[in-house]
């Protein structure tokens, strides 16, 4: 248990005999970023939910986005076990409706990442019908892991009444 969550804990413990929760996010065209953080906490354990967005480029039809995000449940005096996961993303997004990103995950308690790509194709988009092809893939490594990589590949329509 780190100092920073002990703080915490203690600061909710005073201002709530039970439970207590802080939330706060900035609105997401300040800086080109987001961030929400949701911090839950009682006497048996201490939650916490921070995510944070930044538009790194956004030129020309062109834009891309990176994301880092912290969640997990930590329990004191032994009276549970901790889960904790954090992980980032990169995506990239033409006007055109194409689009690729990258994504990855830890879960420390199990000593397990999780990397994955998707790409989307804007194949057709006109009077109405829309079709797109899209793949992604994703792999664990960790020692409760399959050592496969896990593959998705389809067409998605969407027809637009008028």
């Amino acid at each position: 248990m780190n100092q920073i969550n002990v703080f915490i804990l203690a600061i909710l413990t005073i201002f709530s005999s039970t439970n207590a929760q802080f939330n706060f996010s900035t609105h997401p065209a300040f800086n080109r970023g987001s961030l929400t953080a949701n911090i839950f906490g009682n006497r048996e354990a201490l939650s916490h939910s921070i995510q944070g967005n930044v538009n790194v480029l956004n030129r020309n039809g062109n834009t891309i986005n990176a994301g880092a995000f912290s969640e997990g449940t930590n329990y004191f005096r032994g009276s549970g076990q901790d889960s904790n996961r954090f992980g980032g993303n990169l995506g990239w997004q033409n006007q055109r409706g194409h689009s690729t990103s990258l994504q990855y995950q830890r879960i420390p308690q199990y000593n397990m990442n999780t990397f994955g790509g998707n790409a989307n194709v804007n194949l057709h988009n006109r009077e109405g019908l829309k079709i797109d092809g899209f793949g992604g893939a994703s792999r664990d490594f960790g020692p409760y892991s399959n050592g496969r990589t896990n593959w998705n590949v389809g067409v998605r329509g969407v027809w637009r009444f008028k």
